[in-house]
């Protein structure tokens, strides 16, 4: 029996089941799965070996490819709620960018209602709570859009604004409009950064706190790049690794993925 535990960083787009893709992909003439079966398909979704995060991002190719209806979205977010639950969660805030949901033609507002659909159908079976945060993608345009749409769909669960993608060249307070009215509209933010940020780790995660007002950074393993290691141990906090020790912003750790791109 697994622990009860809470979820804070999951991407919708990520977890999906090889059969469900599988299926929506035949059901939805989406051709350009690298595998046939399930145990294949699966395999090559471990993106272990990946070796950096634009290779690792490159499977949600296919993932987001067989979610751009509004059918085929409510139906993995209720997977995921379920399959969560399976896995002990108990809170989940589940995180997803919209936008790349809309290829096919479904509105943005379409594609948060339907992830909101199927959360609430698999939360009432299971006893899952959940929330949603919309993500904005670092290296897009639409950000200030995104989260007027994510501030007017509170009445779906939406609780927060992220930024994800690419992070290297693409610094946080490029958004700054963005995150200033999400969080005018009462919507919490979190981050990513110091995941790899091309040697900006350290000045992208103070950024997102000190600039941004992010409350929480997702991964910020490169704060390591501020602190002084001697024998693989800590020994001197540099001053943004200080201020978020003595701040306690919560830092959303996925180390697997941070092994598999590291290179």
């Amino acid at each position: 029996m697994p622990l009860p535990s809470v979820l804070l960083h999951d991407h919708l787009d990520g977890g999906l089941r090889p059969d469900t893709v599988l299926e929506l992909a035949e059901e939805h003439r989406y051709r350009d799965l690298p595998a046939s079966n399930a145990e294949d398909l699966a395999a090559w979704f471990h993106q272990t070996d990946s070796g950096s995060l634009e290779r690792y991002l490159e499977a949600f190719t296919h993932t987001i490819g067989v979610m751009q209806q509004p059918e085929a979205i409510e139906r993995v977010a209720y997977e995921a709620a379920v399959d969560l639950s399976g896995d002990g969660v108990v809170y989940a805030e589940i995180r997803f960018c919209p936008s790349l949901n809309t290829r096919e033609g479904t509105s943005v507002e379409t594609v948060i209602q339907a992830a909101s659909s199927g959360l609430a159908m698999g939360g009432q079976e299971t006893g899952l709570k959940w929330s949603l945060i919309v993500d904005a993608l670092r290296h897009w345009e639409d950000s200030l859009e995104l989260a007027r749409v994510a501030a007017a769909s509170r009445d779906l669960g939406v609780v927060g604004f992220d930024l994800a993608g690419p992070e290297a060249g693409f610094p946080p307070a490029d958004h700054l409009p963005a995150l200033r009215l999400a969080r005018a509209e009462g919507l919490r933010v979190t981050i990513h950064a110091g995941e790899h940020a091309g040697g900006n780790g350290v000045a992208y995660m103070a950024s997102a706190m000190d600039v941004c007002g992010a409350e929480r950074l997702g991964h910020g393993v490169e704060l390591v790049e501020d602190c002084l290691l001697e024998d693989g141990e800590i020994v001197k906090l540099g001053k943004v690794a200080q201020r978020i020790r003595d701040r306690r912003m919560p830092l959303e750790m996925c180390p697997a993925s941070n092994l598999a791109t590291s290179g």
